[in-house]
């Protein structure tokens, strides 16, 4: 007796392909990682109005920034504070955060 196969039957016998493989591209790698303290006093100090610059500075980008958040980290007096590639900043408002977006990422 032999076995019934089509091209369409899968090991599990559920007639489901496998997924296809090698089609489109990895996903781009960040061109810069930035993270914006979200405790209660730089948020409330700037850090809410420097995550929508950093929002809509990188829908314009050609590659992801990746962008993140975390709680207080005990730096309250120099707030707002934010991450840039590792490296923090102190007192970012706006003006500050976009002068060094400029700085850390390609211009278009």
């Amino acid at each position: 007796m032999a076995d019934n196969l089509s091209n369409n039957s899968s090991p599990s016998g559920t007639g489901d392909s496998p997924p296809p493989t090698g089609m489109g591209s990895p996903p781009a790698p960040p061109i810069a990682t930035i993270t914006l303290c979200l405790g209660s006093s730089c948020f409330s100090r700037g850090n809410s109005r420097n995550l929508e610059v950093v929002k809509d500075l990188a829908k314009s980008l050609p590659a992801p920034v990746e962008l993140g958040g975390h709680l207080c980290e005990g730096y309250c007096k120099s707030g707002p504070n934010v991450t840039i590639n590792g490296k923090l900043y102190h007192q970012m408002d706006p003006h500050a955060m976009v002068a060094l977006l400029n700085h850390f990422l390609p211009k278009l």
